[in-house]
């Protein structure tokens, strides 16, 4: 059947144009009628708006069914010479995909750097054998016997003093461990003490 003998669905068979008559009765829209396609140079096809609702997405006796998902066209029913088609639209994914996140899972951001501890900085008073630790807005004291092996004493490292609210503040003995272990290495680090060592 070609274009200039064909017009409209009428030119369809018997089946398909059935098929197409339930279609429009339960609300779906012919969108094309087209001829020549997809059989050239015979052939026609009808594209609806939907769907096909009125019967099972399943071929029998007397109409073909392929189920396509192509970018043009999704189900796709014919006669049993192929020469006829009822298309059904492209379907479309359920959601469309997070751009977004997408990208981000592409390229994550870098991890946040851990937070150390607070800014140490030390004072040496040779005269009173003492250092004063200063770390953030507390203030602290340990001895430190300077001869000729400067030695720390962790002992003597009491707790923190905070002056500007007036309190003091006791160090646990595992942060005390760990206050010791950091004040002795910016001693050896920046203020020459290298030989210190902490008493036992």
């Amino acid at each position: 059947m070609t274009a200039e003998k064909c017009q409209g669905i009428g030119c369809f068979p018997p089946t398909l144009r059935a098929l197409l008559e339930a279609e429009l009765a339960a609300g779906n829209t012919v969108l094309e009628v087209g001829f020549g396609s997809p059989a050239p140079p015979v052939g026609a096809f009808a594209r609806l708006a939907r769907p096909v609702a009125t019967r099972p997405r399943a071929p029998t006796a007397e109409i073909g069914f392929h189920d396509r998902q192509s970018p043009l066209w999704s189900g796709e029913w014919t006669d049993a010479r192929r020469h006829f088609f009822v298309l059904e639209p492209p379907s479309l994914p359920s959601t469309m995909p997070d751009m977004d996140a997408i990208r981000r899972a592409a390229n994550p951001p870098p991890p946040a750097p851990r937070a150390g501890p607070p800014h140490l900085t030390v004072e040496i008073d040779r005269r009173g054998e003492m250092l004063t630790c200063r770390e953030g807005d507390r203030v602290a004291t340990i001895i430190c016997t300077f001869g000729p092996e400067p030695r720390l004493v962790p002992r003597t490292l009491e707790g923190w003093w905070v002056p500007a609210e007036s309190r003091s503040v006791p160090i646990a003995p595992e942060e005390r461990a760990r206050l010791v272990a950091r004040i002795a290495e910016h001693c050896r680090r920046h203020l020459g003490m290298h030989g210190l060592a902490i008493e036992d």
